[in-house]
């Protein structure tokens, strides 16, 4: 890996953990501010579920990484073959994505009977954080794209960026009353936003 590489990467990685450090320190009074302490609450656990919702995804994008590390000086064919075969193994376990994220709106449903938040807004968020896992784990295709053309530094601003633009997002739902749900809206653009980039780049 070059110099120039190096400088870029490690410049890329403390721009992305400021943005993200920041970004939390902004949203989370305004989060409260606009759904109570108590929908606060609901939100982290959105957060924490979305997390778990990732790890189904069946890792093929760890392994595409490493497969086009080991093919950096193979055809493009193969390389787009791998991604092929990567996208496919995520394809297969969404059915047990989807099934995981019912599983979801049901477990903070019970856990959240009394705070006052409606099973309408339940489900939109429920939705709104399955898709914002989908998007993290497309775009992690194309982040072990970049990582095994020793690019990663590419992926890295994409995120730092998005992850403004999810910020401004959620400011502005939570002002305009959109409720939990489009605080969590606002969330799933910064994947949504983070993935398409990342592929065109």
């Amino acid at each position: 890996m070059s110099l120039k590489k190096i400088v870029l990467s490690s410049f890329a990685s403390y721009l992305d953990a400021f943005a993200t450090i920041i970004v939390n320190l902004i949203i989370a009074p305004i989060i409260i501010a606009a759904v109570g302490p108590a929908g606060f609450g609901v939100w982290q656990l959105f957060i924490k579920f979305k997390t778990h919702l990732e790890a189904l995804d069946g890792r093929s994008n760890e392994a595409l990484k490493w497969v086009l590390i080991d093919k950096q000086a193979q055809p493009d064919e193969e390389k787009r073959e791998a991604l092929t075969s990567a996208v496919i193994v995520w394809a297969s376990f969404l059915p047990v994505f989807l099934c995981a994220a019912v599983a979801v709106f049901f477990i903070i449903r019970s856990m959240t009977h009394d705070v006052g938040i409606s099973d309408y807004e339940l489900a939109g968020a429920t939705i709104f954080i399955a898709l914002s896992a989908i998007f993290a784990t497309l775009k992690s295709f194309s982040g072990s794209c970049l990582y095994g053309m020793n690019m990663a530094y590419k992926g890295m601003f994409v995120m730092a960026v998005s992850t403004l633009l999810g910020c401004g997002l959620i400011f502005l739902f939570a002002r305009l009353d959109y409720g939990l749900t489009g605080i969590v809206a606002g969330y799933s653009v910064t994947f949504l936003v983070g993935a398409i980039v990342s592929f065109i780049i």
